[in-house]
């Protein structure tokens, strides 16, 4: 993960420098090639915990609505 972290970092520098220096062009390559590498690299874990927390949420949500929706009807 580290070795990873530090290649992204280094590329991004890389765009930065390229930036300042007048070179659109390469530093826009430079920013994709390190959300590509990011991408490539990411932790499947990191992605499975996100993945699992918005699920969550999203269902919470439903069942917030429809609890409203039947308190709606009830009400009505």
């Amino acid at each position: 993960q580290d070795d990873a972290y530090y290649q992204v970092v280094q590329i991004r520098w890389q765009a930065i420098q390229a930036y300042f220096a007048g070179d659109i062009d390469k530093c826009v390559q430079n920013i994709e090639a390190a959300l590509k590498l990011a991408k490539e690299k990411a932790q499947v874990i990191a992605l499975s915990k996100y993945s699992t927390e918005a699920r969550r949420r999203d269902l919470e949500l439903s069942v917030a609505s429809i609890n409203s929706q039947q308190t709606y009807i009830q009400k009505g």
